[in-house]
C-alpha cells in the first residue's frame, strides 16, 4: 500500500524578514491548520503562540501583518457555505466575518465531495487592508477562452458583510482575468495593483511567430492597472458597474509583462516588446503618477537578481540541515526555502 505523502507546511511572515527571529503563519493547506508562530533561525526553534481554532483552508495577510483573512467550505445546518474570518494577530482572536451559501458555486468551487479539498480548485482570497479583502472563486477546470474565475467577493471584516462585485474594469479587460493581485501602503495610503492574462513571458515569445494579429490567442492581453483602496472600496458599496482604477500598461501579444514588484513609492516590472527584442524596467509611482523607463542593460540585471538582497537569510537556513526536525517551507517576497526546526514549546 502506497504510503500518503506528508503536507509540508508553510510558513509566512508577517512582515518582511529583517532578522533571524520574526513572527510567521503557520499553515498546511490541505487540513487547514493555521497557527501564528514566533520563528528563531538561529536556534532552529518554532515556538506557537497561537493556534488558531478553525480549520482554514485559504488565507492572506494584510499589508500591516496586523490581520489574516480566510476562506473555508463546511457545512453548517447541513448546507454548504463559505466562511470568512478575520484573525487579530496582536491580540490573538480569531472572528467569523459572514458566510454565504456555496452549493451555486460548488461545481464551479470544487469538483469532489470532501469539504477541505479547496486549495485543488485554486479559488483565492486577497488581503487589502486590516478592514478589506477579496475572494476569487475559480471556474471548474482550465479551458481555453474562459476567464479563470467566475465570482468575485468583497469582504467588509468590519462591518461584517459581503458584496459581490463586478468584474468590469474597463480598457476590453475583465477581473475575471486576474493573475496577480497586491496590496501596499505609499504616500500614506492603501493601494493595490492587479494584472490580468494568466501567461508567462517566455510562453508569448515562443507563440508569437505563430500569432494571428486577426485572431489572437484569448490571453494575449494583459493589463496592470493599481487601485486606491477606499475609492475601489466606495464604487464597491455603490454597486458601480465598472470599476475605475489608474491603467498602468496593457499589452498583446506583442509585448510581455513579467517580474511584477512592490516597492516603496509604487510598483516596479520588466516590459518587453517581442519583435523588436528590447527590454526595460518600469518604475510607477502611485504619488504622482509618474512612470520611469529604464533601458540600461545593468538596471535590469540588477533588478532581476533582486532576490540578493536574501543572501544573509539563505546563510541561516543552510545551518539547518537536521532532519530529525520537522520540515517547513519558509515563503519569502523571492524564494520558497527549505527549513528544520525543532518545536520550542517555551
Amino acid at each position: 500500500m502506497q504510503k500518503e505523502r506528508a503536507e509540508i507546511p508553510l510558513l509566512i511572515p508577517l512582515n518582511p524578514i529583517v532578522s533571524p527571529s520574526f513572527i510567521a503563519c503557520s499553515h498546511s493547506c490541505e487540513k487547514g491548520k493555521l497557527a501564528i508562530c514566533n520563528i528563531n533561525l538561529e536556534k532552529g526553534k518554532k515556538e506557537t503562540l497561537y493556534p488558531i481554532p478553525q480549520q482554514i483552508a485559504k488565507i492572506s495577510i494584510s499589508p500591516t501583518g496586523n490581520v489574516i483573512y480566510g476562506a473555508e467550505l463546511y457545512q453548517q445546518d447541513n448546507i454548504n457555505v463559505i466562511a470568512f474570518y478575520r484573525i487579530e494577530t496582536n491580540e490573538k482572536r480569531t472572528n467569523k466575518i459572514a458566510v454565504i451559501p456555496a452549493d451555486e458555486y460548488r461545481n464551479k468551487w470544487m469538483e469532489t465531495n470532501s469539504l477541505n479539498d479547496v486549495e485543488a480548485h485554486l479559488s483565492e482570497i486577497y488581503a487589502l487592508d486590516d478592514q478589506y479583502a477579496l475572494f476569487f472563486i475559480s471556474n471548474s477546470g482550465v479551458e481555453y477562452g474562459k476567464p479563470y474565475y467566475s465570482d468575485i467577493f468583497l469582504i467588509d471584516s468590519i462591518e461584517l458583510s459581503v458584496y459581490k462585485i463586478t468584474s468590469d474594469i474597463g480598457h476590453n479587460d475583465s477581473l475575471l482575468r486576474l493573475d496577480s493581485l497586491q496590496a501596499f501602503y505609499a504616500d500614506q495610503h492603501y493601494y493595490f495593483y492587479m494584472k490580468t492574462g494568466r501567461i508567462y513571458a517566455y510562453e508569448k515569445q515562443s507563440m508569437w511567430r505563430e500569432t494571428k494579429a486577426s485572431d489572437p490567442y484569448y490571453d494575449h492581453l494583459e493589463t496592470i492597472m493599481i487601485f486606491n483602496t477606499r475609492d475601489f472600496i466606495e464604487q464597491v458599496k455603490a454597486n458601480q458597474k465598472t470599476l475605475n482604477g489608474k491603467l498602468i500598461e496593457q499589452v498583446n501579444y506583442n509585448q510581455t509583462l513579467s517580474e511584477m514588484d512592490i516597492t516603496a513609492e509604487g510598483i516596479s516590472y520588466l516590459w518587453g516588446d517581442i519583435p523588436n527584442d528590447v527590454q526595460c524596467l518600469i518604475k510607477y509611482k502611485a504619488s504622482n503618477n509618474e512612470k520611469d523607463k529604464i533601458f540600461n542593460e545593468t538596471s535590469i540585471k540588477e533588478y532581476k537578481n533582486r532576490d540578493v538582497h536574501e543572501d544573509w537569510l539563505y546563510e541561516h537556513i543552510a545551518k539547518l540541515q537536521n532532519n530529525m526536525n520537522d520540515r517547513y517551507t519558509l515563503e519569502t517576497r523571492y524564494n520558497h526555502y527549505n527549513v528544520f526546526l525543532s518545536e520550542d514549546f517555551g
